[in-house]
Order: C-alpha cells, then sequence, then structure tokens
C-alpha cells in the first residue's frame, strides 16, 4: 500500500465532451475522483457518475467573488 493516497477534485460546467478523458486519465493515477458541478446543462454530472466520480452540486455564486 502506498504510504498516502490522492484524490483528484475539479469544477466543470457543461463539459461532457472532455469529461470521460479527463476522469479516465485521472483513474489512472487514484481511485478517487470528485467533480463540483456549477449547474451544467448538458450530460457532464452523469458522464461523471457513470464513470465512478463523486458529483457536488456547487452554485456559480461560488466562483469569482473577491475575498473578504
Amino acid at each position: 500500500m502506498p504510504p498516502f493516497s490522492l484524490a483528484v477534485c475539479t469544477v466543470a460546467r457543461n463539459n461532457a465532451d472532455t469529461i470521460g478523458r479527463f476522469i479516465a486519465c485521472m483513474l489512472e493515477l487514484t481511485d478517487t475522483v470528485v467533480i463540483g458541478d456549477l449547474g451544467s446543462t448538458d450530460a457532464t454530472a452523469k458522464i461523471a457518475q457513470g464513470m465512478g466520480a463523486t458529483v457536488v452540486p456547487l452554485s456559480r455564486d461560488l466562483i469569482g467573488r473577491p475575498a473578504e
């Protein structure tokens, strides 16, 4: 067993055309992939879940706000 574990996390929105390749590559490095979905209206979340990733819905309000 390796001395550490690795989880990969990223955000996505309407990336159905590329999310599968991304997850496949990441699953060569880790068994834990988490996708923060920013309200996709395409099949991004469905594809990610189907490939074994954990999909967490995120609000677009979290992106681009200045630090307080």
